[in-house]
């Protein structure tokens, strides 16, 4: 089964920042059995509107990582849901719960 990884990171794009959490999110896919597509785009929504769509064609699940803060810059959720038919809340609802055992910062994203 196909899933792709879609980090959302101006700095990433730039070369200047690494991509921990893309890197492990597919770490455990590929662990999990799933054939895994990466991808990285700026925090421009147009351009992650698009690479939700063409990741979608051809994976199971698309996991984006990145781009969900306070920042203007920060426009993952809404870029997602234009390109999505229905949303699954709870899914990010039990992401954001396991988050708050790590940082107390989890409910901003």
């Amino acid at each position: 089964m196909k899933a792709a990884v879609l980090t959302v990171s101006d700095g990433v794009v730039a070369g200047t920042r690494e991509d921990g959490s893309g890197d492990l999110l597919a770490t455990l896919l590929e662990s999990d059995g799933f054939e895994v597509e990466r991808r990285t785009v700026p925090d421009e929504a147009g351009e992650i509107t698009t690479a939700i769509v063409e990741l979608a064609e051809s994976a199971a699940v698309v996991l984006t990582t990145g781009g969900t803060g306070m920042a203007p810059r920060d426009v993952t959720p809404e870029a997602t849901r234009s390109a999505i038919d229905r949303e699954a809340p709870g899914i990010a609802e039990a992401i954001r719960a396991d988050s708050l055992t790590k940082t107390p910062h989890a409910l901003l994203s």
